[in-house]
């Protein structure tokens, strides 16, 4: 016979529709924040390119507003131009930590479909819960 305490606990524990219902408005209230931050993203960065443009017009290195000073500054990025230079130069001298460590979920997916095997690549089944909007089927 169970408890009143532990009768008094599941009566009080949301339903699992409930917490579906939870999880919808959470999951579309991140998702139109991120859509949100996209948006000012694209907009730093419009006003970025803006004012390096307007500082190299003007033969200035910097800019001082009432908030914030901007200035310029040359940092040096890596771009593979010919990757397999690039991959015989890493498999000659094992630098294998240029490279990120992760595999394209997508294209693994397609050779393991098309019957092909991937040296060192296992698929692992993992249990997602998937959220749909009710009434879309």
């Amino acid at each position: 016979m169970e408890s009143s305490e532990s009768l008094a606990a599941q009566r009080a524990a949301p339903s699992l529709g409930a917490l579906a219902d939870r999880l919808f408005i959470l999951r579309n209230q991140r998702l139109d924040a991120a859509r949100h931050v996209e948006v000012l993203k694209d907009q730093e960065k419009v006003l970025q390119e803006q004012i390096l443009l307007d500082l190299q017009r003007q033969g200035l290195e910097a800019a001082r507003g009432k908030l914030a000073t901007v200035a310029t500054r040359t940092v040096t990025r890596f771009s593979v131009a010919d990757w397999d230079q690039t991959l015989a130069w890493i498999a000659k001298t094992g630098a294998i930590e240029l490279l990120e460590r992760r595999v394209n979920q997508t294209t693994c997916r397609e050779r393991l479909a098309a019957g092909e095997t991937i040296d060192g690549v296992q698929a692992i089944e993992l249990r997602e819960l998937s959220i749909t909007k009710k009434g879309t089927k």
